[in-house]
């Protein structure tokens, strides 16, 4: 909620909202929802409801933290268990969220792996 009252104060048009079940208003031409989805509770219900919300030609940009990077590999080895947020509640791999983004009425049009610039390993 605090994010939201800094944001209005700078300009930005933003609601504080149920993204998996409240109205969002729309509908829109682009969604983002920047790692925001590991967060939700019913994943189905989240990527579902932004799909009401769009356009017929619109589109979600959507991104989520790599469960399989490299880094997180290490700390699995390093520490016996992933390193997790503690308010995580799905990890999604690019084939599940793909499924799950069809089951919800959305079409993939591209997708990515992004590694962060961190050393000749990570690249």
């Amino acid at each position: 909620v605090e994010a939201v009252r800094i944001a209005g104060e700078r300009g930005f048009a933003v609601e504080h909202a149920d993204a998996e079940r409240d109205a969002l208003g729309g509908p829109y031409a682009t969604i983002v929802a920047g790692e925001v989805i590991e967060h939700a509770t019913n994943v189905g219900c989240f990527l579902a409801n932004l799909a009401r919300h769009l356009r017929p030609d619109g589109r979600l940009l959507l991104t989520t933290p790599n469960p399989f990077s490299f880094r997180q590999r290490s700390k699995i080895l390093r520490r016996g268990a992933p390193q997790v947020h503690a308010r995580h509640t799905a990890w999604l791999d690019p084939l599940t969220l793909l499924e799950a983004a069809e089951r919800a009425g959305l079409r993939a049009a591209s997708g990515a792996w992004i590694l962060p610039p961190r050393g000749p390993l990570l690249r």
